[in-house]
């Protein structure tokens, strides 16, 4: 067996996204491939880190969520990456889901020879700045 790389939460081992760089900067996503800590497994898998500090693994949100859930992955500047990789500890905390593998698996065959998330980001980001919108105009009201 290779050398898994463990999730950390050093800034050297993630890397920042900007997620729709047509607009300008930002917003961006910080992601890391890995093995969750402890992970007896040793499963590899694509991680987003989300503003509460832990770490979520994509193929959750391909199984689970509606696209508005990626939103809790996203930060509108840099600025606000690198406060929340400076508040976190040492250890990588992971958000610990159940992920249907029978949805996962579905998910393969709808889309064949893509890498897992990529579609789905781009779907989520074509909606994400409408949400955003509709936000900031519900508190303008």
């Amino acid at each position: 067996m290779g050398n898994l790389h463990t999730l950390t939460n050093n800034y050297l081992d993630v890397e920042v996204w900007d997620i729709d760089p047509t607009q300008g900067r930002g917003p961006f996503i910080v992601v890391q491939a890995g093995c969750a800590p402890g992970d007896e497994r040793a499963q590899e898998g694509f991680f987003l880190l989300r503003r509460d500090g832990q770490w979520v693994d994509v193929a959750y949100y391909l199984t689970h969520s509606e696209p508005s859930g990626l939103d809790e992955a996203v930060f509108d500047t840099t600025a606000e990456v690198m406060q929340v990789l400076g508040s976190l500890g040492h250890l990588a905390r992971v958000f610990r889901a159940e992920i249907s593998q029978e949805q996962l698996l579905a998910w393969y065959r709808a889309n064949p020879g893509v890498s897992p998330g990529l579609p789905e980001l781009k779907k989520w980001v074509a909606g994400y700045r409408e949400r955003k919108r509709a936000q900031q105009n519900e508190r303008e009201s």
